[in-house]
């Protein structure tokens, strides 16, 4: 997850554009912490993400779980 690991450099966005940008890892935040990262993000970023339900911290655990459990080594 982005916002434990953090994320640098150039990323491409839909209709071929890209962004350069930097998140620095959040790595001491405790689960509502990261949950509450995650919801500002997507309020910010997102176009009637208002609408969109709020992260839990619960959620935000089990989608970074669910994302990193087949890796065999750290990203």
């Amino acid at each position: 997850m982005v916002v434990i690991k953090g994320l640098s450099g150039t990323l491409p966005l839909d209709g071929g554009a890209t962004i350069t940008s930097a998140m620095p890892p959040q790595q001491g935040l405790n689960d509502d912490a990261t949950a509450a990262v995650v919801n500002y993000v997507f309020r910010l970023n997102l176009p009637g993400s208002s609408s969109r339900p709020p992260t839990s911290p619960a959620s935000a655990v089990a989608q970074w779980a669910m994302t990193t459990s087949s890796r065999s080594v750290p990203v």
